[in-house]
């Protein structure tokens, strides 16, 4: 299982809006819900409720579901359990089912507002990874087409290729795949969005 696991590059990224109601009003256990044994202790240093007690917490869940997207390249059929995913056994990894573990970056962004977090296995050069966030526009009603032309607006001018030449597809574990002119990009790609921010992260396939 774990020769097979290797050969997958496995890569997730995931946006939490800290300013968003989802964020700021949270049910009375769901710390409890989510969270490891681990986890819930190192959370407890923290008064509840408080801003340093809820960038912890989400930064659990953003690790958590990014890791979800990731490990779901591997196996399409991975049910989301959250104590599947844990954060707290070493700093930066992230150890997920069928013993995989990520590198972990959660950056906090637009003055703390937002965090964003990349994981990715060591089949991925962390310099051949490039992420970007950006605002969701007001005007915008599919915030997945935006992300898409968010996407493209920053490799176009590299491939030379019109936007109408794009066409968008999704791999069978959810992850989009970008083709110009019916020939798919040779990127594994992870989107993200929650409230005001959207976001995005590519690698070169197989850049080991």
């Amino acid at each position: 299982m774990q020769e097979k696991i290797t050969e997958y590059s496995l890569l997730g990224n995931d946006i939490v809006d800290l300013s968003h109601p989802d964020a700021t009003s949270i049910h009375s256990r769901f710390s409890e819900r989510i969270c490891t044994d681990a986890e819930y202790e190192q959370l407890r240093g923290f008064p509840k409720k408080s801003q340093d007690w809820l960038i912890r917490l989400w930064t659990y869940w953003s690790i958590k579901e990014a890791a979800y997207k990731a490990v779901k390249g591997f196996d399409t059929g991975l049910k989301f359990r959250w104590k599947d995913f844990d954060t707290a056994a070493e700093p930066g990894k992230v150890h997920c089912p069928y013993d995989i573990e990520l590198s972990v970056e959660t950056t906090p962004l637009f003055t703390c507002s937002c965090l964003h977090t990349i994981v990715y296995n060591s089949n991925i050069l962390r310099t051949s990874i490039h992420a970007q966030v950006d605002v969701i526009s007001s005007d915008k009603y599919n915030v997945s087409d935006e992300i898409r032309q968010l996407f493209v607006s920053n490799i176009h001018e590299k491939f030379n290729f019109n936007y109408d030449q794009v066409n968008w597809n999704r791999h069978k574990s959810g992850a989009p795949i970008c083709s110009v002119n019916k020939k798919d990009l040779p990127f594994d790609i992870s989107f993200s969005h929650h409230g005001r921010y959207m976001g995005y992260v590519l690698v070169v396939a197989g850049s080991k």
